[in-house]
């Protein structure tokens, strides 16, 4: 090409010398520039403007005499800055045109290796250019896509803009989406994966084009939905941990460092009175105080307390409450970095009834051996007697006789008391009492048992109101006595001054019920809740009543084992009605 260039400006520069001097131009010479620029060698064009530079001032002293002087300087000057504008025109040129490629090599390069798809297309949804990240995610080749439509590499409607890419085409001005939006997109094999889509709009003159950038977001929705059933699981484990710490029966409160309020559960709200939106982030002391003194000093130490946990027992008397009652108050500090820790939890347990027991069975115990003690006595007592005849002197078969009697009375009184404990024994095992039912006319037997106690209580005066016709019932008829014996006895050691105690018989529809009545200390609304209860006795201190506080326990379990019901009603001073119910079915 240099060799072409070099023969083509000779020849110029020949031609040139050949006229007269200073009619020579710059056009033959912008002729041999244009040569060079058509080689694309911007070395071998500014080589070209400078070689040519130099035949023409060679021309003007070579050239044969003619034209006036400013004309043929004129005429050169021009024919250099032709020279020098074509070229460095076409050397701009030919810059902007390698810059063009590289630019374009570049933007080649991007999308070869851009991980993401990149897809053109124009203003009717036609592909322009499909990127080898395209072809990894759909599966098809880009002459099987370029100059196609591209609605069938998507589900149009499956986005949270359906018919986005329809509406974007047709409606002017262009509603291209401004923020990447989530679609669905269709493989070669119909199969349908997540996209995040961005699309840019570019306008060439009036003709539009769109560059969408495509993300596979598989992965990314796998994660979300395990993430989001993690949070919704947690989210589940949350909601029955605060129902179930809501519905703990024992009473449970949280507080921080400070002693704020952070938690209640419904037992706390409903023991102290108040609602956790009413004292939610308040002094605990806002509420602890006065009668509750006792759990606010116990949670004071718990904050103090270098132990994580620490356990108590207090007393405290509740609102509404007319008695104080035992508690165990176990706080515990929350371990740990997250929210919340260092916070103390603080569960409340009432064992006022346990406490209660305790007391019970401590007086069982001391009224067991006394009564157990007495009978023994007796026994002891005769039977050394029969025993020691050179100590004591000889008996009378007759006095011997009834030594035995006692014996054998003393030994039936051991015998109930056993059998007693026995039937204890079995209540607490979920056993029951064991009932031997058969046919009974109970409104006899209890003419008979309450005429044997007005015999022996000659200071109460018995009243009996039996129906005219009697009823057979289907009955352990000894157990009933049992019950019976019990009810009267109680009317009797519970009247210390005597009194009236009536015995009433109805039998009516489906129901058969006797009642006691007494005239005697009465009870306390406290004393006829806790009466059922095994081991329990009314305070006796002004009455001389004994016992082991197994009776009534005993005859609820037998009356429940009939099917039956035992009501009380009571009054201190007033005297005591228990009335038994018995459904009249025969065997």
């Amino acid at each position: 090409m240099e060799q072409r260039l070099v023969i083509l400006a000779v020849l110029v520069f020949l031609i040139d010398i050949s006229l007269p001097l200073g009619v020579a131009g710059g056009v033959p010479y912008v002729a041999v520039i244009l040569a060079a620029f058509c080689s694309s060698r911007k070395n071998l064009l500014l080589m070209a403007a400078g070689f040519c530079t130099l035949l023409v001032v060679a021309g003007y002293f070579l050239s044969p005499d003619g034209g006036e002087l400013w004309k043929v300087l004129i005429n050169r000057s021009l024919a250099v800055f032709a020279i020098w504008t074509t070229a460095v025109l076409s050397h701009l040129r030919l810059q902007a045109v390698d810059l063009l490629r590289e630019s374009g090599a570049r933007i080649r390069s991007i999308l070869e290796t851009a991980p993401g798809g990149i897809l053109s297309f124009d203003h009717r949804g036609v592909a322009e250019s499909f990127n080898p990240a395209c072809e990894r995610l759909f599966g098809y080749r880009p002459e099987e896509v370029i100059g196609e439509k591209i609605d069938f590499l998507f589900d149009p409607h499956a986005s949270s803009r359906p018919n986005w890419l329809q509406d974007m085409l047709e409606e002017e001005p262009s509603t291209c989406p401004r923020e990447a939006m989530e679609i669905l997109g269709r493989r070669r094999g119909g199969e349908e994966f997540p996209l995040l889509v961005s699309i840019g709009e570019m306008r060439l003159g009036e003709r539009r084009a769109y560059t969408a950038i495509l993300r596979d977001i598989t992965a990314r929705k796998r994660k979300e939905r395990v993430l989001t059933d993690a949070l919704l699981e947690a989210e589940q484990a949350r909601e029955k941990m605060e129902a179930l710490i809501r519905s703990v029966g024992d009473f449970l409160i949280v507080t921080d460092r400070d002693l704020r309020i952070v938690f209640m559960n419904k037992t706390s709200e409903r023991m102290l009175g108040v609602s956790l939106d009413q004292v939610h982030h308040s002094h605990a002391d806002r509420i602890l105080g006065g009668t509750l003194s006792g759990l606010l000093g116990h949670l004071e130490s718990a904050v103090g307390c270098s132990s994580p946990e620490i356990f108590e027992e207090i007393t405290l008397r509740l609102p509404g409450q007319e008695n104080s009652g035992h508690y165990q108050a176990r706080s515990a500090r929350v371990l740990g970095r997250s929210a919340g820790a260092g916070d103390i939890v603080t569960v409340l347990r009432d064992v006022t009834r346990e406490r209660t027991l305790d007391r019970l069975k401590s007086e069982f115990v001391s009224n067991a051996a006394h009564e157990l003690n007495t009978p023994l006595t007796s026994i002891m007592g005769y039977a050394e007697l029969l025993l020691g005849p050179q100590d004591f002197g000889e008996f009378t078969s007759e006095e011997k006789q009834n030594f035995l009697a006692e014996i054998y009375a003393k030994c039936e009184d051991l015998a109930q008391i056993v059998n007693q404990l026995l039937d204890v024994s079995r209540i607490e095992s979920g056993r029951g009492i064991p009932l031997e039912t058969g046919p009974c006319d109970l409104t006899r037997r209890i003419a008979r048992i309450t005429e044997n106690f007005r015999l022996g209580n000659p200071r109460h005066r018995f009243e009996l109101a039996l129906p005219e016709m009697s009823s057979a019932l289907c009955l352990d008829a000894g157990k009933m006595d049992q019950v019976l014996e019990n009810l009267l006895s109680n009317a009797v050691k519970y009247s210390p001054d005597g009194g009236r105690i009536r015995v009433e018989v109805q039998a009516s529809g489906q129901e058969y019920r006797f009642s006691v009545m007494d005239e005697g200390i009465g009870m306390s609304p406290e004393q006829q809740e806790n009466m059922f209860e095994r081991f329990y006795r009314s305070d006796t201190s002004n009455t001389t009543a004994s016992g082991l506080g197994l009776g009534l326990n005993i005859a609820k379990a037998i009356i429940d084992g009939h099917g039956g019901r035992i009501e009380v009603e009571s009054r201190p001073g007033k005297g005591t009605t228990i009335t038994v119910s018995l459904p009249l079915s025969p065997c």
